[in-house]
């Protein structure tokens, strides 16, 4: 039986981070016995290797010849019991070993890897003549010592050649261990002694750079950055190393500080509640006052004030002596999130999410442990924050899809995390939305979340008016005339726009006007998208480019067709038809450096553009006064999709994109571009009317028996080989089947077909859907099956509950 205290004599039970149904029990040294305690990563050897795991639980017997524990890896536990308890529940309902869970929910570089590297042996290359891979490794391992990895990257194909090499004696492996990342604050460097000008003078005449150095330090008596030393007087590593050895100066350890560059400082004013903002405030403090779990839905129009909802919440669980996490869904909406709660909090609040660099991720994952932080923003990583006294989790536009993990495992809801973690730490778990998801509301219906309205924006401003442009009878396909008038209007009124479509790139594809021959993917089975700048054609799913064609290579046409329009088309559309409009783009193409995003945001409210064109980045939770107007090119995209959920969607975008505007005292209005203006998303969204389309909506879901009113699982098989993965399929499914029946379960069992991207980085996929009313039930099923059913060269992946069906 496994227990949670450990006592002289047990073993322990240790989650690997494998994709392997069980855990592993070893046993512990003499030496470790006193610091063996539940959360411990440990250094454990595996088969012929050696992973970090983590301490599970605790038993007094185990099989003969159990391995011992090498080492720990950190003294101290990485999770509670609490947070055990959530990874359980996430490992078996998500179908995900318990290792995997804790290993995503922590910062890799907390872990003792081990790399293998190759290093030569012998030199009679004889054995390998004719193999020119093989010879070409070998010469390139005659340098240095290079890892499997680095091998696998830079060669084709090199997998036989380098069997081929270690076959022969020729080269052999070594496994290095890589250590964690330690907590160490940036390296300051000050004076050891008070300023001697004779000492300055003497290194003005034989070391310049030593005496600016010297006589900079001297006007910083705590010392300075390293790095700002560099910035300030270029590269002076070996100065310093100089000014060490004569003993003038010292290098020591400056305390981590979280530096959020473009963010203003000035205080935020603290604003007065309106009457639906007080009651939803007091319901939420009668609950924190409580101590006692319980779920809020907030279903607030946009600019309906409930980031201030959020912001007394925090409030009330830090007087408390609590913590809070916030999550958005998008890197993107941190920068506003931060401001305004930086501004309330200070010090306390930090940003946690995937885009910091490994030893700033570490920094801040230590300082949320030791209670240094309080308040937690980031994205869906941040539900795992290991936070001391959770008090609530906010879930900021709760309805959108990224909360969702996909690709790889554990395929788990942020959400539905947040909800789970707040019921077992005794926690408040509030989810805000203007839209609130499909299933989120019925759960208000059925009283499993408590509903919270706030039906009236603030200052008791209007919800802006919405046209809608049939874009079948317009002549540009790009811009209506209606959407070209306003745009002109607010340059004339020195007022902003923001400009929504839901594509990167020039064009979707390039098409060959003699002969029809249209560029795809190699990988993908995907027409590529055209990117003018770069005069590339480029796989946004892969990541495959090559150059565009000037000349057709089946025809040698020199006449092309670019289809479709993405952001950049529109960007230089904008700047001939409107040359003296300052236009700020912002996509994934241009928002890949750290802070890019905050940095675009706070530009463009200080003025600096006209204009902010943009995907579904600009879409959602941005508050700026100065947009009057709000176009969204075409809201087409993804309401043809072969998705369930395409229509919620669709209203959730349009409503969405639609509330930036109108939030100050200037008003404001939206034009949406559409080939489907009779479609009932566009239609309600025109009317911001959610409850409208939440009654159409629901009533298909019943008819067609989708979410809310059953489970879903999708398994989807891909492998290199399309009869594999033909022939898996049919097969997993008869399995599925004759499961199914033996259990006496009602579920119902769609497919297998190819999936609507049939062809993905290489690999053909197949899917399959499992509709359920009961929870866990589907689990029982598919857990057997995901551990027994393995295909050489074939990958499986078992979603639960799926947010997207492409």
């Amino acid at each position: 039986m496994a227990e949670l205290k450990y006592k002289e004599g047990m073993y322990t039970v240790v989650a690997l981070p494998l994709p392997l149904p069980k855990n592993f029990i070893y046993s512990v040294p003499t030496n470790l016995i006193s610091e063996i305690k539940l959360g411990l990563p440990v250094f454990v050897p595996f088969g012929r290797r050696n992973l970090t795991g983590y301490i599970t639980s605790f038993c007094k017997n185990a099989p003969e010849g159990v391995k011992q524990i090498k080492e720990i890896v950190n003294p101290e536990p990485l999770f509670t019991t609490e947070m055990l308890e959530l990874f359980t529940w996430l490992s078996n309902y998500y179908l995900t070993p318990l290792g995997m869970v804790i290993s995503a929910s922590t910062p890799s570089c907390l872990s003792i890897r081990e790399k293998v590297i190759a290093c030569v042996k012998e030199t009679n290359v004889e054995a390998i003549k004719g193999n020119d891979t093989a010879l070409a490794i070998y010469e390139e391992l005659k340098k240095r010592p290079l890892s499997k990895i680095y091998i696998r990257r830079k060669f084709n194909d090199s997998k036989d050649a380098y069997n081929l090499l270690l076959r022969k004696g020729l080269i052999y492996e070594k496994a290095i261990k890589m250590q964690p990342v330690r907590k160490e604050g940036k390296s300051g460097v000050k004076l050891t002694s008070s300023f001697d000008i004779k000492i300055f003078e003497k290194f003005e005449k034989n070391a310049p750079k030593q005496a600016e150095i010297y006589n900079l330090l001297s006007q910083k008596y705590d010392g300075i950055e390293k790095s700002e030393l560099y910035k300030k007087s270029g590269n002076v590593y070996s100065s310093l190393k100089a000014l060490e050895k004569k003993g003038l100066i010292e290098f020591f350890a400056l305390p981590f500080t979280q530096r959020i560059p473009y963010l203003s400082k000035k205080k935020i004013s603290r604003p007065k509640l309106t009457h639906p903002q007080k009651e939803a405030v007091g319901r939420i403090r009668e609950t924190i006052e409580n101590e006692r779990y319980e779920t809020f839905l907030i279903f607030g129009i946009t600019g309906s004030g409930k980031t201030e909802v959020y912001l007394r919440t925090v409030e009330d669980v830090l007087r408390k002596g609590k913590s809070a996490i916030i999550l958005v869904p998008e890197i993107s909406l941190t920068a506003q999130t931060v401001e305004v709660f930086k501004s309330r909090f200070g010090e306390l609040v930090v940003i946690y999410h995937s885009r910091l660099g490994k030893k700033e991720r570490v920094e801040v994952w230590k300082g949320i442990k030791e209670g240094k932080y309080r308040v937690v923003i980031g994205a869906r990583f941040a539900v795992f924050a290991p936070v001391k006294n959770l008090g609530a989790i906010i879930v900021d536009e709760e309805h959108e899809s990224t909360y969702k993990q996909k690709v790889k495992e554990p395929l788990y809801s942020a959400r539905d995390a947040a909800v789970i973690r707040s019921r077992i730490e005794k926690g408040v778990c509030i989810l805000g939305s203007a839209t609130p998801s499909i299933e989120s509301f019925n759960n208000t219906k059925k009283g499993k979340y408590k509903l919270i309205e706030l039906p009236e924006r603030i200052d008791e401003r209007k919800l802006p008016p919405v046209k809608i442009v049939d874009m079948r009878q317009e002549e540009d396909f790009l811009l209506s005339r209606t959407l070209k008038e306003k745009i002109e209007e607010r340059l004339k009124n020195a007022e902003q726009i923001i400009l929504f479509i839901n594509r990167r790139g020039f064009s979707n594809f390039l098409m060959c006007r003699d002969c029809g021959f249209s560029p795809r993917c190699p990988f993908c089975n995907l027409t590529l998208t055209y990117h003018k700048k770069d005069r590339l054609l480029k796989c946004h799913y892969c990541g495959y480019e090559e150059d565009a064609p000037g000349v057709c290579p089946k025809c040698k046409g020199i006449r092309f067709f670019y289809a479709g329009m993405g952001t950049q088309r529109i960007e230089q559309y904008l700047e001939k038809k409107f040359p003296e409009l300052k236009v700020m783009r912002m996509d994934l193409d241009t928002m890949k450096r750290k802070w890019a995003h905050m940095e675009s945001f706070f530009r463009f409210r200080a003025g600096e553009a006209d204009l902010l064109l943009g995907t579904q980045m600009v879409a959602k939770g941005f508050d700026l006064p100065k947009v009057t107007l709000v176009g969204v090119i075409s809201s087409d995209t993804v309401i043809n999709f072969p998705d369930f959920r395409a229509q919620e969607r669709t209203f959730q975008l349009l409503t969405q994109v639609a509330g930036r505007t109108g939030r100050g005292i200037l008003g404001g209005e939206v034009v949406v571009q559409t080939y489907s203006p009779e479609h009932y998303a566009i239609k309600e969204s025109q009317s911001h009317n959610f409850e409208g389309f939440y009654r159409k909506e629901i009533e298909i879901r019943k008819e067609l028996n989708y979410p809310p009113f059953s489970r879903l699982a999708r398994i989807i098989l891909s492998s290199m080989d399309e009869k594999t993965v033909k022939f898996s399929s049919d097969e997993l499914t008869e399995k599925i089947k004759k499961s199914i029946k033996k259990e006496k379960f009602k579920i119902e069992v769609l497919g297998p077909a190819p999936c609507p991207l049939s062809k993905l980085k290489g690999r053909y996929r197949f899917h399959l859907l499992l509709k359920c009313r009961k929870p866990f039930l589907i689990q029982k099923i598919l857990l057997p099956l995901k551990n027994e059913y393995r295909v050489r060269g074939l990958h499986i992946l078992y979603d639960i509950d799926p947010t997207d069906m492409m």
